[in-house]
């Protein structure tokens, strides 16, 4: 059964299976955590405008689930090597832009 990602950014994660490669589980992981980030914050400043207690009580638990979520997928991606936050913020910046080379490339 072949992998329904396959050819998604122009990369193969069952041919490109080197540590190095960004692979779509590598960009999806990315992607869940930028917006998992966003919306625990957008879902906190929902909570601290509410104004009533059920509202809030509702949204604080949104929240809850989110920044779980994030904390999940991060542990994850640390685990598998894909993101490494204790590498220099200019390492950090380098990988970015290669990763979004490899995405950009395999668009044209």
């Amino acid at each position: 059964m072949s992998n329904p990602y396959d050819g998604v950014y122009g990369i193969d994660d069952d041919k490109n299976n080197r540590s190095d490669d960004f692979t779509v589980n590598e960009a999806i992981a990315h992607n869940t955590i930028a917006s998992t980030a966003a919306s625990a914050n957008a879902y906190l400043m929902a909570t601290l405008e509410a104004t009533t207690p059920e509202v809030r009580r509702i949204l604080n638990e949104y929240t809850t689930q989110s920044i779980q979520a994030n904390a999940t997928m991060t542990e994850l991606s640390v685990k598998k090597n894909w993101i490494s936050p204790n590498n220099s913020p200019e390492d950090l910046l380098r990988t970015s832009i290669t990763q979004s080379q490899v995405v950009l490339d395999s668009l044209s």
